[in-house]
C-alpha cells in the first residue's frame, strides 16, 4: 500500500465504526443509558481502575484516525478525561489486594491522563506527569527479580516511549539500556525503540535523515489500518501487550516532537494526520 492510499483506507473504516449493529453506536447508547462510564453503577464494581481510560484512549485514537471531527472522538475524549480523573482519586489504590503491579498500573493511568487532558484543550502535555507515570512503571518493574514474558517487557517499553513524549531523552536512554533483562518476546518493538532513542541521544551530522528512515520504517507499517499486533502464536519477537490504536498514537506523538520538530500545542489534529496521510 502506498502512502497516498492510507487516507482513503482510514476513511473507509468509519463505516465499521458507525455500523448500527457491530460498530460503536450500540456501545455508546448503552453507556449513555447507564449514566456514562463514571456513573456509580459502572464505577463501583470496577476491579481494574485504569481499564475504562485504557479502553477510551484506544477508541479515541481509532475514531480520530477515521474522522477527526466525528462526534464520538469528542465524546470519548471527554469520557477519557473524566475516567482518568476519577480513577486517580479513587481510594481503592490503597487496598491490600489490588491486582498485579499496582504502581505500574497507576503509572500507565497517569500517562494516559496527561495525554487526554492535553488533547482535550489542544495543549502540550504535562511532562512532569508523564515522567512521574513512566517512573512508576519502571520502578515497580525494575524491582522485580523476574519478568513475566511480554506483559512486563511491553510495560517497560511503554515507560521508555512515554519518557520520549515527555522530552526526557536521557531518561528514555537509561531505560532502554537496562541490564540483565531480556526482550526476546518483544524484540521487534524493543529494537525499534532502542534505535530511535540512540539516534536522539547521540546526534550526528546525518542524524535527522537516519532518524526519519529508522522511525518511518516501522511507523509506515503500523499506521496501516489493516495492521494488527500479532497474537499467539505470533512470530518470534513480535509479541506486545498493547493495542494498535494506542501504539499508533504514541508513535505519532514521538514523531511529531522529534522528526517533525513541531510544538504539540495547537497541533493535535496534525499529529493524528501523520497516521492517516
Amino acid at each position: 500500500m502506498t502512502k497516498n492510499s492510507f487516507e482513503q483506507a482510514w476513511r473507509a473504516t468509519r463505516s465499521a465504526i458507525d455500523d448500527p449493529l457491530r460498530g460503536l453506536p450500540p456501545v455508546v447508547l448503552r453507556e449513555i443509558s447507564e449514566g456514562g462510564p463514571t456513573d456509580a453503577r459502572n464505577w463501583d464494581p470496577l476491579v481494574d481502575l485504569p481499564g475504562p481510560t485504557d479502553t477510551l484512549v484506544h477508541d479515541l485514537a481509532r475514531v480520530a484516525c477515521a474522522d477527526y471531527d466525528h462526534e464520538y472522538r469528542k465524546l470519548f475524549l471527554r469520557w477519557a478525561v473524566e475516567t482518568a480523573d476519577k480513577a486517580l482519586a479513587d481510594h481503592r489504590w490503597n487496598r491490600p489486594r489490588y491486582p498485579r503491579n499496582p504502581s505500574a498500573a497507576h503509572g500507565r493511568l497517569l500517562c494516559h491522563a496527561a495525554l487526554v487532558r492535553a488533547w482535550a484543550v489542544d495543549a502540550d502535555v504535562d511532562a512532569s506527569l508523564l515522567t512521574q507515570g513512566a517512573d512508576e512503571i519502571a520502578d515497580e518493574l525494575g524491582a522485580m527479580r523476574r519478568w513475566i514474558g511480554e506483559a512486563d517487557e511491553s510495560d517497560w517499553l511503554l515507560a521508555a516511549q512515554f519518557k520520549l513524549i515527555a522530552g526526557d531523552i536521557e531518561g528514555a536512554h537509561a531505560l532502554i539500556h537496562v541490564r540483565r533483562r531480556s526482550f526476546s518476546r518483544t524484540r521487534m518493538y524493543f529494537d525499534w525503540t532502542k534505535a530511535v532513542i540512540d539516534l536522539l541521544h547521540k546526534p550526528s551530522p546525518d542524524g535527522r535523515q537516519r532518524l526519519f528512515h529508522t522511525f518511518d520504517g516501522l511507523f509506515d507499517v503500523v499506521r496501516d489500518p489493516a495492521w494488527r499486533i500479532a497474537v499467539r502464536p505470533e512470530p518470534p519477537g513480535e509479541a506486545l501487550i498493547d493495542t494498535a490504536a494506542k501504539l499508533r498514537l504514541r508513535m505519532a506523538l514521538i514523531r511529531w516532537r522529534y522528526v517533525e520538530r513541531q510544538p504539540l500545542a495547537g497541533h493535535w489534529r496534525k499529529v493524528i494526520a501523520q497516521i492517516t496521510r
